[in-house]
């Protein structure tokens, strides 16, 4: 929790293993630092909140927490919604069902998200599911920008 603000945050770590040899921080880091910074601006991107170090020098980035989990989550049944949070998330058996209007709700924010980042010059090189996160309110967002890759002029 986000003691100045109250609110939930997500903190993603540096994975074990994953240094480069010049500053000890991995290049899908430093890579997914930048596009956020830059691009975490618009309603289809996650956003980042800040940047900081633990003790041991692992890297970590503050993200916004997106309570219902990935789209992945959301979809399957019997597999849970996303981290659990003060027990605030249980698994689900039963599959949820979408109607046609919900569909094209989320292709819509799908597409406005991958949109942004091509008109911005950016692949995102790792669209899945479990890179699709929902808001309480229904907001999906594109996570993961480690695999990014710039291209063209900008």
């Amino acid at each position: 929790e986000d003691v100045q603000e109250g609110q939930l945050v997500a903190i993603k770590r540096q994975k074990a293993g994953q240094f480069n040899a010049r500053d000890g921080v991995s290049l899908p880091l430093i890579r997914e630092i930048r596009v956020l910074k830059e691009l975490s601006y618009h309603e289809n991107m996650v956003q980042l909140i800040d940047v900081f170090t633990l003790r041991d020098k692992t890297p970590c980035i503050v993200l916004e927490y997106l309570k219902r989990g990935s789209l992945q989550d959301y979809l399957a049944p019997n597999r849970a919604q996303g981290p659990s949070v003060e027990g605030q998330q249980k698994a689900r058996s039963e599959p949820v069902v979408l109607g046609p209007a919900h569909i094209k709700n989320l292709a819509r924010q799908i597409l406005a998200g991958v949109h942004f980042l091509h008109t911005n010059y950016v692949m995102h090189r790792d669209l899945k599911q479990d890179n699709m996160m929902i808001g309480e309110d229904g907001c999906l967002k594109l996570i993961d920008f480690g695999m990014t890759k710039a291209y063209g002029a900008e």
